[in-house]
C-alpha cells in the first residue's frame, strides 16, 4: 500500500502471487473416502462428521488415522491431501496425492488439485509438465487453462497465461474465475482500464467472488486512495474471513489509514493461520518501528527465518532499527546488501551515507551518495550529507554548494535523527528548524554543519541578524573557513550594507582564492552597484584558472544574454551544459533562451534530449509539455505532463497543468477527472475551482459552473475572480445585464488588467453602453499605454462603429509599438483604403502578407486592394491561393467572383456568386454579391 516503506509497494508480480495465491484457489470440500477396512471405514465417517460441522482440522486427524489404519487405500490419501490443500497446507498435500499415486488412483481425478497444490509451492515448471490439457475431462478443461495459465504468470510470462485464460473461455464460456485470471494479467501490464472492466464482469457474475472482491479493492486503491478500497477487501472476508490476502489487504489499507492497532489486530489473524507469512511479519515490524519499538520490530523481521533476509523493504527497515541504535558497522553491512539487491534505491543510499558518515568515511559516504545526485533525485537531506561529507574533506567550496542547495530544496521527512531540523524546515516550520540547530549547538559548539544551516535558514527567511550571528560562531570556529565570511557577507547583501558585504566577501577570497562562491557573490554585488565591466573581469578570472566552473558560464551567458548578444550567449550556455551535463536547470534555461527567441525547434531538440538524459526527472516533461503548447501540439503536451505528473505523484501543480493540456486537446472529460483529482492534493484550490468553472462554462454546464463559482465566492469573500468568472458565465447565457452587474461587482472590489478590460468593455456595449466601453479602456489605456490587447479592441470598435480615422489612430499606435504586428497590418490596410490612401493600402497589405503569406485573411486583405488598383491578373492569382487555404470563407470567394468577371471570365464568376448566395452566409459584401450576380444573369 501507499505509505509502507519504499520496497514494500514496488516489489512486483511474485510477491503479489505469494500473497494472493490462496485466493486464486478454489478448492472444494472433498467427496468422502471410499470404505476400505471396517475400522479405517469408522474413522473416515468421524471425519465426514466433523466436515459438516465445519471442523477441517479435526477432520484432518481422523483422515490420518484411517490412512494409518488403511495405508494402501488410495482415495483416504486423495481425501487428505485435499483437505490439506483447504486449509494452505501443500507441502502435506502434495506428498498425499504423490502416495495416492502409487498407489494406483486414477490420475485424472487428482491432477487439477495436485497442479494447485503445486502452484501454491511455486512449482510452476512442474504444474506445465505434468498438467496435460488434454487428461483432464471436457468438464474440467476451463480449470485446467486457469492452472496452466497461473503456472505461466508465475513464470512472469503474461501473455502465455492470457492465452490460456483466454481459451479457458472459449472452452468453457465466461466464468468468474478466469474473467479475475483475465483481469489480473491486465494489472500487472499496467492496463488499469481493461483490468478494472474484467474485474467488473466477474462481480457481476458472482458477487461473492473473493478474488474480484481484491483485485477490485486493488484498483480502487490506485485510483482513489486507500478508504475508499478498504470496503471491497472488508466485503471479501465477509465471504471468507480467514482470506490471508484479504487480510494483509486491510491491514496494510489500514496502516496507510493510521490505524496501526486495527492492523496488528488483522495481522494477528493472519498469524493463527500462517504465522510465518514474510510479508505480515514485515508490515508488523513497521508499525512496531514507527511506534519506536525496536526491539518488537526486531522481533517480526527474524520470525519469518531467512525469507525477508533478501526483502529490500527488510533491509532499509534493518537499516534504521540499526542506525537508531547508533549501530552504524550493522547498519552498514544490511543497507549494503540493499544498495547492491537496488542500486537506485534512494532511502537506501541516504541511510548508508549518513551511516558512513558517523563512522568518519566522508569519502565512501560521497561515492554512495553521488549517483543520487547525478540520478536528478536528490532532496535535502542528500545534500545536506553531502554537504557535511565534502567539509569533513576540506573541499568547502563543494561543502557551500551542497548546503545551499539543502536549504534552497524542499526536503521531505527525514527519519535521520541528526536531520531533525531539515525536517522541520520541510514541513515549512523555520522558527523550529532553527531551534534543534541551536540545540546542536549548545551541545556540540564546533558543529560546522549546524552553524552553516543555521545561518542558510536565517537567510532565506530574510532575518539577517540572525544569520550574521550563525556566520560569526563559523568563523570563531575556523578562521581559515572561508564559508563564514562568505554567509556574513550575504547576510550584509540582504541589509543593503554593501561595505561590509564586500569586506567580508574578500576575506573569504583572502582565506580561499579558489573558493569561487565568494568571487561569485562579490561579482553579483558589483553589478548591482553598476560596476558591469568589473564583475565580467571577476568571471573571466575565474574561467582562466577553472574553465569549466559552470556559475562563471552560467553568468556570462545571462550577461551576454540580457545584451541581446545572442551568439555569445548561445556559447556560454553550450560551456555550461558541457562542464556541467547533468545541471538540469541549465539545460532548462537553455530552451527558455531559444523560446525568447521564437526558435521553437531548436527548443524542443533541446528539451527532448533532457527526457533521455534525465528520465526520471519531471522537469523534462513538463520543459517539453510547456513547448509542445506553444508549437500547438496538444496532444504531445498531453502525454508530456501525464508522465510528469506520474514522477511527481500527488502533486497538484503537476495534475493542473496535465488537465489544461487536456482542454486544449479538446478532452473535457478527461481534464475534469484530472483536475478533480487534483483538488484534494492543492492547499490553496483556488486555481483549480477556476480551472473547473471554465471547463464547465466551455462545455455549457452551466448549473455546474455556478456551483464552483459559488465554492469560490464562499472560500475567498475578498476576491474579485469569481465575479468576473460569473460575468463570462452568465454573458455566454446570454444574460447580458445580469453579466454586466457581476463585473462590476468584480470591479468595485479591484478586478483590473488587460482582459478584465476587455471583458468588461464588451459587456457595456452589448448592454448599449458603448460611452461607458470607451470610457472603460481610454482610462486603462491612459496608464497602461503599451496595452495592445485593449488597443486592439479599441480599434475593432471604431471599424465596426465606421468611425475610420480613430480606428486608424489606434492601429497606427499600435504598429509605432510593434511594426511586425501582422493583425493591425492587415486592418489599416482595408482601412486606408475605405478612406482613399490607396497607395498606402497597397504597402501595408504587402507587409501584412508577407508575414503571413499563407493565411487567407492576410492574402484576401492584399489581393482585394490590387484587384481595386487594376493589379487584377496579380489579385486574381492570390485569390485563388486564398480560397485553397479557406473554401468557406465566402467574402473570399465574392472578391475572386469580382476578379473573375474583370478578367472576363464571366461564367465561372456567376458559378462563383450562386455558391456565395446560397451559403446563406451574411457579410458586409453580401447586397454587391447580389447586384453582381443580377448583373451577371442578364
Amino acid at each position: 500500500m501507499k505509505n509502507l516503506p519504499v520496497l514494500a509497494q514496488n516489489s512486483g508480480q511474485n510477491l503479489f502471487m505469494a500473497v494472493c495465491m490462496v485466493a486464486l484457489m478454489a478448492v472444494a470440500t472433498p467427496a468422502y473416502a471410499a470404505v476400505g477396512n471396517e475400522k479405517s471405514a469408522s474413522y473416515v465417517r468421524d471425519a465426514e462428521k466433523y466436515l459438516k460441522k465445519g471442523d477441517v482440522k479435526a477432520a484432518i486427524i481422523q483422515l490420518k488415522n484411517a490412512v494409518v489404519a488403511d495405508p494402501k487405500n488410495p482415495e483416504n490419501r486423495a481425501t487428505l491431501a485435499a483437505l490439506y490443500l483447504q486449509v494452505q497446507n501443500p507441502e502435506s498435500a502434495e506428498k498425499e496425492y504423490m502416495r495416492a499415486l502409487e498407489l494406483g488412483i486414477e490420475r485424472s481425478k487428482v491432477i487439477i488439485n495436485l497442479s494447485k497444490t503445486r502452484l501454491l509451492l511455486r512449482k510452476y515448471q512442474l504444474v506445465l509438465d505434468s498438467l496435460d490439457e488434454n487428461d483432464v475431462s471436457d468438464a474440467e478443461r476451463g480449470d485446467a487453462y486457469l492452472i496452466i495459465g497461473n503456472a505461466h504468470q508465475g513464470l512472469k510470462d503474461t501473455e502465455k497465461a492470457l492465452e490460456y485464460f483466454e481459451k479457458g473461455e472459449e472452452a468453457g464460456g465466461q466464468t468468474d474465475g478466469l474473467s479475475v485470471a483475465i483481469a489480473q494479467i491486465y494489472y500487472f501490464q499496467k492496463d488499469m482500464k481493461r483490468a478494472e472492466e474484467k474485474a467488473d464482469e466477474a462481480l457481476v457474475i458472482n458477487p461473492k467472488n473473493v478474488k474480484g472482491l481484491i483485485l477490485k479493492g486493488e484498483l480502487v486503491n490506485q485510483q482513489s486512495g486507500p478508504e475508499k478500497s478498504l470496503t471491497y477487501f472488508e466485503q471479501a472476508l465477509e465471504y471468507e474471513p480467514k482470506n490471508i490476502s484479504a487480510l494483509f489487504k486491510v491491514a496494510a489499507i489500514l496502516f496507510d489509514l493510521n490505524r496501526s492497532d486495527e492492523a496488528l489486530e488483522k495481522l494477528d489473524i493472519i498469524y493463527s493461520v500462517a504465522p510465518k507469512l514474510p510479508l505480515a511479519n514485515y508490515l508488523s515490524a513497521v508499525i512496531y518501528a514507527r511506534k519506536n519499538d525496536l526491539d518488537k520490530a526486531e522481533e517480526f523481521l527474524n520470525a519469518s527465518g531467512q525469507a525477508l533476509d533478501d526483502f529490500p523493504g527488510a533491509l532499509i527497515l534493518r537499516g534504521v532499527i540499526n542506525y537508531s541504535r547508533q549501530n552504524y558497522a550493522q547498519a552498514i553491512y544490511n543497507l549494503n546488501k540493499m544498495v547492491k539487491l537496488v542500486p537506485d534505491n534512494v532511502v537506501a543510499r541516504r541511510l548508508l551515507g549518513a551511516s558512513l558518515l558517523r563512522q568518519n568515511d566522508a569519502e565512501q559516504a560521497i561515492k554512495v551518495l553521488m549517483p543520487v545526485v547525478e540520478s536528478g533525485k536528490a532532496g535535502s537531506v542528500i545534500y545536506a550529507l553531502l554537504g557535511s561529507a565534502n567539509m569533513k574533506l576540506g573541499k568547502f567550496e563543494e561543502g557551500t554548494t551542497y548546503f545551499e542547495r539543502a536549504v534552497e530544496d524542499k526536503p521531505g521527512e527525514s527519519k535521520l535523527k541528526t536531520q531533525l531540523a531539515l525536517s522541520k524546515l520541510a514541513s515549512g516550520d523555520s522558527k523550529a528548524a532553527l531551534t534543534n540547530l541551536e540545540e546542536i549547538l549548545a551541545e556540540d559548539p564546533n558543529s560546522k554543519q549546524a552553524a552553516v544551516f543555521m545561518s542558510l535558514i536565517s537567510l532565506r527567511e530574510k532575518n539577517f541578524d540572525k544569520a550574521i550571528e550563525s556566520a560569526d560562531k563559523l568563523i570563531a570556529q575556523d578562521t581559515e573557513n572561508p564559508v563564514g565570511y562568505n554567509l556574513k557577507g550575504s547576510a550584509y547583501v540582504g541589509q543593503k550594507n554593501t561595505q561590509q558585504a564586500r569586506v567580508q566577501f574578500e576575506k573569504a577570497i583572502a582565506v580561499e582564492p579558489s573558493y569561487y562562491s565568494a568571487s561569485m557573490n562579490l561579482a553579483q554585488l558589483e553589478l548591482k552597484e553598476g560596476n558591469e565591466e568589473k564583475a565580467l573581469k571577476i568571471y573571466r578570472d575565474i574561467l582562466k584558472e577553472d574553465k569549466d566552473y559552470s556559475a562563471a558560464l552560467l553568468a556570462m551567458a545571462r550577461h551576454m544574454k540580457g545584451k541581446k548578444n545572442f551568439a555569445d550567449a548561445e556559447k556560454y550556455y553550450q560551456r555550461t551544459i558541457d562542464s556541467a551535463p547533468k545541471n538540469i536547470r541549465a539545460v532548462i534555461e537553455f530552451t527558455e533562451f531559444f523560446v525568447m527567441q521564437k526558435k521553437i525547434d531548436r527548443a524542443k531538440a533541446i528539451a527532448q534530449q533532457i527526457i533521455v538524459d534525465f528520465p526520471d526527472q519531471a522537469a523534462g516533461y513538463e520543459a517539453n509539455g510547456n513547448i509542445d503548447l506553444i508549437r500547438r501540439d496538444a496532444a504531445s503536451a498531453v502525454n508530456n505532463f501525464g508522465r510528469m505528473a506520474a514522477i511527481l505523484g500527488n502533486n497538484a501543480g503537476a495534475y493542473q497543468l496535465l488537465g489544461r493540456a487536456q482542454m486544449r486537446n479538446n478532452d473535457a472529460s478527461n481534464a475534469r477527472k484530472t483536475f478533480l483529482k487534483a483538488l484534494p492534493m492543492a492547499k490553496n484550490k483556488m486555481l483549480l475551482l477556476i480551472d473547473l468553472a471554465m471547463l464547465e462554462i466551455n462545455q455549457k454546464n452551466y448549473g455546474k459552473a455556478q456551483e464552483y463559482i459559488d465554492q469560490l465566492k464562499n472560500n475567498n469573500e475578498k476576491n474579485f475572480t469569481p465575479y468576473v468568472l460569473e460575468g463570462n458565465l452568465l454573458a455566454v447565457q446570454g444574460k447580458k445585464a445580469a453579466s454586466l452587474a457581476s463585473y462590476q461587482k468584480a470591479s468595485e472590489m479591484g478586478a483590473s488588467g488587460s482582459r478584465f478590460t476587455v471583458e468588461i468593455a464588451r459587456s457595456y456595449i452589448s448592454n448599449n453602453q458603448a460611452g461607458k466601453a470607451q470610457e472603460v479602456m481610454h482610462n486603462w489605456l491612459a496608464t497602461n499605454n503599451n496595452d495592445l490587447a485593449v488597443r486592439h479592441i479599441l480599434a475593432s470598435y471604431y471599424l465596426q462603429e465606421k468611425s475610420y480615422q480613430k480606428s486608424i489612430g489606434q492601429y497606427e499606435t499600435i504598429l509605432g509599438l510593434d511594426e511586425k504586428n501582422a493583425v493591425a497590418l492587415n486592418n489599416v490596410a482595408w482601412l486606408y483604403s475605405q478612406v482613399g490612401q490607396d497607395k498606402r493600402a497597397l504597402s501595408t497589405a504587402e507587409k501584412a502578407y508577407n508575414l503571413f503569406p499563407d493565411e487567407a485573411p492576410f492574402i484576401d486583405t492584399y489581393a482585394w486592394i490590387l484587384v481595386q488598383r487594376g493589379e487584377n491578373a496579380k489579385g486574381l492569382e492570390l485569390l485563388q491561393k486564398a480560397i485553397s487555404k479557406a473554401p468557406d470563407m465566402v467574402e473570399i470567394r465574392y472578391h475572386f467572383a469580382v476578379a473573375l468577371k474583370n478578367a472576363g471570365r464571366r461564367a465561372v464568376a456567376k458559378k462563383e456568386l450562386e455558391t456565395v448566395i446560397a451559403s446563406g452566409k451574411e457579410f458586409p459584401g453580401i447586397e454587391n454579391a447580389r447586384k453582381l450576380l443580377n448583373e451577371l444573369s442578364r
